[in-house]
């Protein structure tokens, strides 16, 4: 079936509300949007965002503002989920764990045939992203948080293939919701063959 469209002389972007009353959709600039966006988001989250900052490598910067904390709806992670991410641990100012998990994150991105987007080497890849995860936790003012990044095909179409499309990496450090509450746990990697054997003898390990 086809949808018959108003010629433009009487299309108002007029819509029907669950009321059966006519409405006509905004047509927004950028700042009336803007405005809409902060209005929107202080009524979900009146305590302020939860996000305190973000990198984007697609303007190389970092943005502590909410409104602009966006990815641009081209990009393949929205288009076709064609991204991947990690975390680590912010605590008492120090970044943890960052190389582990550098470590399964580009090996996710291989896995998934993902470009890096600073260039071919990975070694270039993980001293550009261990700086800007730096960086971005220092924006954010938290001493405590969590961070999350993203490996992203990128924007560029809305095809099937990521072809053209500009690989992209995104970074945001997260206000804890439990901050004053947290505490620190006891942690031991364990070999496979010993894992094994504690499994046999009644013993419980843990995997990643």
């Amino acid at each position: 079936s086809f949808l018959k469209l108003l010629p433009p002389s009487r299309c108002q972007s007029a819509v029907m509300s669950n009321g059966g009353v006519k409405r006509k959709l905004a047509v927004l600039d950028r700042d009336a949007f803007l405005e809409k966006s902060k209005a929107a988001r202080m009524q979900r989250c009146p305590q302020g965002h939860f996000i305190k900052a973000m990198y984007s490598s697609l303007v190389d910067a970092i943005i502590t503002d909410p409104e602009l904390m966006v990815l641009p709806l081209d990009d393949h992670a929205i288009v076709r989920g064609h991204a991947v991410f990690d975390t680590c641990t912010l605590a008492n100012g120090c970044v943890y764990r960052l190389g582990l998990h550098l470590d399964r994150l580009f090996t996710s991105a291989k896995l998934a045939k993902l470009k890096l987007p600073f260039g071919d080497s990975e070694d270039e890849n993980r001293r550009r992203i261990t700086e800007i995860v730096c960086e971005t936790c220092v924006a954010s003012g938290l001493k405590n948080g969590g961070v999350r990044y993203f490996l992203t095909a990128g924007p560029g179409n809305f095809g099937f293939t990521s072809a053209g499309c500009e690989p992209a990496f995104y970074v945001t450090v997260l206000k804890s919701e439990k901050d004053s509450e947290a505490t620190g746990i006891s942690e031991a990697l364990v070999p496979e063959s010993e894992a094994g054997n504690r499994e046999r003898s009644g013993g419980h390990t843990t995997g990643d």
